[in-house]
């Protein structure tokens, strides 16, 4: 049996087991699965066809969970703060103090094609730009701090790809390993090598 096929496998067994069968064990699965194949840090390949179709599923898929271990165990809730500049628009959802919502704005501005979180205060839509380092090329002259990472830039929105996205996927995946239910999950995770 191939990789992939012990953990759909593994998939269908534990949706057989749950009684609500919300998304939950599909999200977390299929996230822990593009986690690990490191694709999104592999900044070579930022410029293949479906880096941001994989960046974007990444996205969509941390930010449902980030918000639901925030609800099932507010305690747990990831908040990390560094090299966020909090931003407050107009509508609840249009603001972000933390990493949770940092990525819940972000998925938010990949999903809605005609969102306003596109657009930069020139007015020039900067959606799924991703710069890598921090030397300014003449087209984009926006950068990250870190020589080491990536940002993706989302108008005037800045996520990075190691410090953001990948810290907050282990602290969340640490945060629901904790939890006593989560037992059901651990024997996929634990099978993944890059985790």
């Amino acid at each position: 049996m191939t990789f992939e096929e012990e953990v759909q496998h593994l998939h269908q067994y534990l949706n057989s087991k749950i009684e609500h069968r919300d998304d939950f064990g599909f999200t977390l699965i299929r996230l822990c699965v593009l986690m690990n194949e490191q694709y999104i840090t592999n900044f070579n390949k930022k410029l293949e066809l479906f880096y941001g179709s994989v960046l974007l599923e990444i996205i969509v898929h941390l930010s449902d969970l980030l918000q639901k271990l925030k609800r099932i165990d507010p305690t747990k809730a990831i908040l990390f703060t560094d090299d966020i500049t909090p931003y407050y628009g107009i509508g609840k959802a249009n603001k972000y103090e933390n990493i949770t919502d940092l990525i819940t704005f972000f998925r938010n501005a990949g999903c809605h094609i005609g969102s306003s979180k596109r657009y930069a205060q020139d007015g020039k839509a900067h959606a799924w730009s991703v710069q890598v380092g921090n030397n300014p090329i003449l087209e984009y002259p926006t950068v990250g701090k870190y020589s080491d990472d990536a940002i993706v830039i989302m108008g005037n929105h800045r996520l990075y790809i190691k410090r953001h996205i990948v810290r907050s996927f282990k602290e969340m995946l640490s945060a629901y390993r904790s939890l006593p239910d989560f037992f059901i999950y651990k024997t996929i995770i634990d099978v993944l090598p890059n985790l």
